[in-house]
């Protein structure tokens, strides 16, 4: 069914597949010094994002959404203000 032109031959380093594997650097050998430098490393980078955080929240956030109140509130007070407060607004839109 199948040619045997599309099969490929085995590699000729596969019985020596050990020799290069034992090339390779141990990933278990890492001594402490080099474990607390990425836990500072990601340490100093979560306060980066925090700090992202917190201007982006500052910054853009709470002046959006205080704009947005107080666009609110206008609206349903200059609705209901009469009826709750009991007061009424005259020509300049000031209450009496």
């Amino acid at each position: 069914m199948f040619s045997d032109s599309f099969v490929l031959p085995p590699h000729p380093s596969s019985a020596h597949s050990s020799d290069d594997v034992d090339s390779l650097p141990s990933s278990s050998v890492s001594t402490a010094s080099d474990d607390s430098q990425a836990d500072r490393d990601a340490q100093a980078e979560w306060e980066r994002s925090v700090r992202q955080l917190e201007s982006l929240l500052t910054l853009v956030l709470v002046p959006f959404l205080g704009k947005w109140m107080g666009r609110q509130f206008a609206y349903w007070g200059a609705f209901f203000g009469p009826w709750i407060m009991g007061w009424t607004l005259n020509a300049c839109g000031i209450p009496r």
